[in-house]
């Protein structure tokens, strides 16, 4: 008796068959649609008396989804985080292989789901002897790094994993990798508890980029300890980002100002800037109340063209009593 699959183009076997027996073959086809499909079986097979003998079976089945992916993508400064929930829709446990992040070609990949036995054994250190059993678990694994999801990547029915990536630009400033609106792609391979494989492969993840200003103020250095009514200084870089120079002076708008204002006086001229430099800035600031709070209310101009920029919210600081 001789099998054959007409999507495959061949004969998947050729055997034998005594009288009350059988064959098993195994097809196997990469599906890569959800909903109903129809596999269609072709058997032809030669009679003792010689005749050549044809028939064709077809058996409907559904495919679902088997995972369900949510990601969401935060922009923070010169830094983009990937955050991807992966929750297990099927009935039993599955296994997962590999969760691989390709990022786009600008970026620089650091993957958040692992962590160095070293800085648990620091941990340690710090928290004593009244450790969490997790956490002392972890710690007793005689790894390099550690996955934070466990020793056992099981995902049990309609349980949630969560993974985190961060994104760098390679080239500091780079207008490319500021104006990306994709960041990259999830690759998911899995086993489920039969031995079956899956493999989920998404579209390139959107992100939501703001309209490019021609100017960029950034915090670079902020004091690790900000006491109530005490002055304090933050170090920034300020960026001209058009292709013309700019003539700047920055001033603080009171009324945009709540719990961190200007120490001194408002109106500081931060000289010229040429197209596509940067140039160091120096702010006095005094925390009015403890808590955190963002750095807000500036607003640079360009005395050559008239335009203003407003800085919504340059960092947030932590203040303190004392």
């Amino acid at each position: 008796m001789r099998c054959v699959s007409p999507r495959l183009r061949g004969w998947l076997c050729r055997a034998e068959i005594k009288d009350g027996g059988s064959v098993d073959t195994i097809v196997t086809h990469e599906v890569k649609e959800m909903g109903k499909h129809t596999l269609v079986c072709q058997v032809a097979y030669t009679t003792p008396e010689g005749f050549d003998v044809f028939f064709r079976k077809s058996f409907k089945f559904v495919i679902k989804n088997p995972l369900a992916v949510k990601t969401k993508v935060y922009n923070v400064e010169k830094e983009v985080f990937l955050e991807a929930q992966v929750q297990n829709l099927i009935a039993v446990p599955m296994l997962v292989e590999s969760v691989r992040f390709d990022p786009n070609p600008l970026f620089t990949l650091s993957d958040l789901n692992s962590v160095n036995k070293s800085d648990i054994e620091e941990i340690r250190r710090r928290l004593g002897k009244d450790t969490p059993t997790g956490l002392a678990a972890i710690g007793d694994a005689g790894m390099g790094s550690i996955s934070t999801m466990g020793r056992l990547p099981y995902i049990n029915p309609n349980d949630i994993r969560q993974y985190l990536y961060r994104l760098t630009p390679k080239t500091p400033n780079d207008p490319l990798a500021r104006a990306a609106t994709v960041v990259g792609k999830l690759d998911i391979s899995w086993k489920t508890s039969m031995g079956e494989q899956g493999r989920l492969q998404t579209s390139q993840l959107p992100r939501k980029v703001k309209a490019q200003s021609d100017l960029t103020l950034t915090a670079t250095s902020v004091p690790g300890k900000i006491v109530i009514g005490k002055p304090f200084e933050v170090g920034c870089e300020l960026s001209n980002l058009s292709d013309r120079r700019m003539s700047l002076r920055m001033v603080a708008v009171k009324s945009k100002m709540s719990d961190i204002v200007m120490n001194g006086i408002s109106g500081q001229h931060l000289g010229e800037v040429n197209p596509e430099h940067r140039q160091t800035v120096t702010l006095s600031l005094f925390a009015l109340t403890m808590g955190l709070h963002p750095i807000t209310g500036l607003r640079v101009t360009d005395l050559i063209s008239g335009r203003s920029y407003d800085i919504e919210n340059l960092k947030d600081v932590l203040v303190t009593a004392s």
